[in-house]
């Protein structure tokens, strides 16, 4: 009898401490390309208004990733001025010059407006950059929430069956 009551109470002590695995936290992965980020929960690519839904608790990323989609829409449209600019610099404009009664055709070309057609490209290359950057951050900050909950959901214990240094048998149970 002795046998069987000491086995009751291993099975009983294993069942307590046997626990089933606890869903994961939702997290985002992100995909980084060229000129944008992609983000995913669950594998499933994220809209940006579901993105920004995601963001709620905080007003400082969602602020920031209001500001983030402004400029993923500005970066394209102030590179698009630049490259328009420059090109128009590039092309210059026709022109005559009369030298000794001789007329001489030529085309003008402005060095500024060509430097400030680069600087608009650069400037909105860098915005969407910069967007990228923010949805990068902003994802990150949410998976940090996101396991800093899951973990404060997180109940665990511990249970050790043995024998001690006297020769009789313990429990030891540990609470998280």
């Amino acid at each position: 009898m002795r046998i069987q009551t000491l086995l009751f109470i291993c099975a009983t002590l294993l069942a307590f401490s046997a626990r089933a695995q606890q869903p994961s936290p939702d997290t985002l992965s992100r995909v980084r390309k060229l000129f944008q980020t992609d983000i995913y929960m669950h594998n499933v690519k994220l809209s940006k208004a579901r993105f920004s839904q995601n963001l709620v608790k905080s007003i400082k990323w969602s602020n920031k990733n209001r500001m983030a989609n402004a400029m993923q829409i500005a970066g394209p449209l102030v590179s698009a001025a630049g490259l328009g600019l420059a090109v128009d610099a590039l092309v210059g404009t026709k022109m005559q010059a009369n030298v000794d009664g001789k007329t001489y055709p030529y085309v003008k070309r402005s060095l500024p407006e060509l430097v400030g057609g680069i600087a608009l490209v650069v400037t909105g290359f860098c915005l969407g950059q910069s967007a990228n950057d923010i949805k990068m951050n902003a994802s990150e900050w949410f998976n940090e929430q996101a396991i800093k909950d899951y973990e404060k959901k997180q109940t665990s214990f511990n249970l050790k069956l043995g024998i001690g240094s006297s020769g009789g048998i313990g429990l030891v149970a540990k609470f998280k």
